[in-house]
């Protein structure tokens, strides 16, 4: 596989060296492995962290092999999104796992092969393997597109993650806009996320596949999501940082494959039955005042590209 790919590792070897062999199957010409180092008060991270960087770095393939091992432990939202700094400040796109998400091998053609087709289309900002609900638009498309990001197994651009801001400085203007309501489908799933925004900019919640959604939110960028699940969490657990529950539903989550050559949507808009549901059963968020999110997304992209003209002009 040509397509650079960023693999994320903390201390689960595992799970690890299970991606890792999915990983392996598809010898990626260039990998560059994260990993986040052992927290402070927990002794038993000094051992397994050094068990997950021999098992994320023992390639037996010519491989251009790139590492950020650190030797202090950042926390998921710092160690996560200096790693995305850092891949995309050497690669103008690539793929991302993580060391749970165990992906299908049609996932690695079919990330690819949509990060060379949008590459210049600033209307998509993500790829995702993961599709997490049953919901899915009529037709024979392979992919189709949704307002979440979806980070189980993903891919982007440079030209994209370069709009994520940690900080969320543009948070108060973005909740302003009337478009916001419309941005999660329904009133209930608007107090949610404004409330989800505000924890990660006032609070430190640590999370910054929010940071992300927020990023694409505010910059009118949709995500493909692929017509079958690519991609198997498998991350669940008392381990885990946030995923705890071995019961849930999205732990068993089946991965399924993509057929090849993928057939390409007419239309590139948000599917409003599957962003509905992934707010309410992924999500868990009531369904009330729906508003149209196609409307919104156009609005937000047509000032984006309104404010470009105005530059260029």
């Amino acid at each position: 596989m040509e397509t650079a790919l960023l693999f994320l590792v903390f201390n689960r070897p595992r799970q690890t060296a299970a991606v890792f062999e999915a990983i392996r199957q598809v010898r990626p010409s260039k990998l560059y492995v994260a990993a986040d180092g052992p927290r402070e008060n927990r002794p038993e991270d000094v051992e397994l962290c050094a068990t997950v960087r021999r098992i994320a770095t023992a390639i037996d393939w010519p491989c251009d092999l790139h590492t950020l091992l650190r030797p202090t432990n950042l926390g998921c939202r710092a160690a996560v999104t200096d790693a995305l700094d850092w891949f995309f400040g050497l690669e103008p796109e690539g793929l991302v796992l993580e060391d749970d998400c165990l992906p299908d091998p049609s996932f690695f053609p079919y990330a690819s092969e949509l990060l060379e087709r949008y590459r210049h289309d600033r209307r998509i900002m993500c790829i995702a393997g993961a599709k997490p609900v049953d919901a899915a638009p009529d037709g024979a498309a392979s992919y189709f597109l949704s307002i979440y990001t979806m980070c189980w197994g993903w891919a982007t651009w440079r030209r994209a993650w370069m709009l994520n801001d940690p900080s969320l400085a543009g948070l108060d203007d973005f909740l302003a806009r009337p478009a916001f309501p419309g941005q999660a489908r329904s009133a209930a799933a608007s107090r949610r996320w404004e409330e989800r925004f505000r924890q990660v900019r006032d609070h430190g919640l640590d999370s910054w596949a929010t940071v992300w959604t927020f990023a694409c939110w505010a910059n009118g960028g949709l995500t493909c999501v692929p017509r079958s699940n690519l991609i198997k969490n498998i991350g669940f657990g008392l381990e885990a940082t946030h995923l705890r529950d071995a019961a849930s539903n999205f732990a068993d989550m089946r991965r399924e494959s993509l057929e090849f050559p993928l057939r390409h949507p007419s239309v590139i808009a948000p599917d409003g039955r599957y962003d509905e549901e992934v707010s309410s059963v992924f999500y868990q968020i009531g369904a009330d005042d729906l508003e149209s999110v196609d409307v919104a997304l156009a609005r937000n992209l047509a000032m984006r590209e309104a404010d470009a003209q105005h530059r260029h002009d």
